[in-house]
């Protein structure tokens, strides 16, 4: 493991996908994605329900997330 600069905000990651040099991560709060290394990260939730992230999976450059609920 190696700390990154968050998200942070009591956000449980239960998920994390990579495509090509970029992160994303999913948990309690929507999906966040960095593409420097974690040192800064952007919410990516748009168009998603207002529900939790369960799992994450890519393939080539498109990003399928799993929800809680709706």
């Amino acid at each position: 493991w190696k700390q990154t600069n968050g998200p942070y905000s009591g956000f449980g990651i239960s998920c994390l996908a990579k495509v090509g040099n970029t992160l994303l991560v999913g948990g309690t709060f929507g999906v966040y994605m960095s593409k420097d290394s974690g040192k800064t990260w952007t919410e990516k939730s748009n168009g998603l329900p207002q529900y939790g992230a369960l799992s994450m999976t890519s393939i080539d450059s498109i990003v399928y997330v799993g929800t809680h609920g709706g």
